[in-house]
């Protein structure tokens, strides 16, 4: 069994705040353009960072109220998509984002 520490049920807690208050509008949006990239873009087999989702995203619809929000949005779309069996981690890549304050993130496959 998996213990959560403080700082995990603080920075749990944060996300779903940051959530929360953005606009329903702007999340909507950024989930419609996560789908279309997933089922519309990616094929099976192709390799992809949840970055390439948050950039198109901030393309699309400029920056949500807080930085953080792409950070949650990206973990609920990620849960659901592994829970479903639709990627699977392959690796870590060096970001792309000069800013990220991750130097290295997750990798993923499209497997369905």
């Amino acid at each position: 069994m998996e213990t959560r520490t403080e700082g995990d049920i603080r920075r749990d807690l944060g996300i779903k705040i940051v959530i929360r208050n953005e606009s329903d509008k702007w999340k909507a949006a950024y989930y419609e353009i996560a789908q279309e990239y997933f089922f519309g873009v990616l094929k099976i087999g192709d390799k992809f960072k949840f970055e390439d989702i948050n950039e198109i995203a901030r393309y699309e619809l400029g920056e949500p109220h807080h930085e953080n929000c792409f950070g949650g949005l990206c973990a609920r779309l990620k849960t659901r998509l592994l829970k479903n069996e639709l990627i699977a981690e392959v690796g870590f890549e060096k970001s792309a984002i000069p800013t990220n304050n991750s130097s290295r993130i997750a990798t993923y496959l499209k497997v369905k």
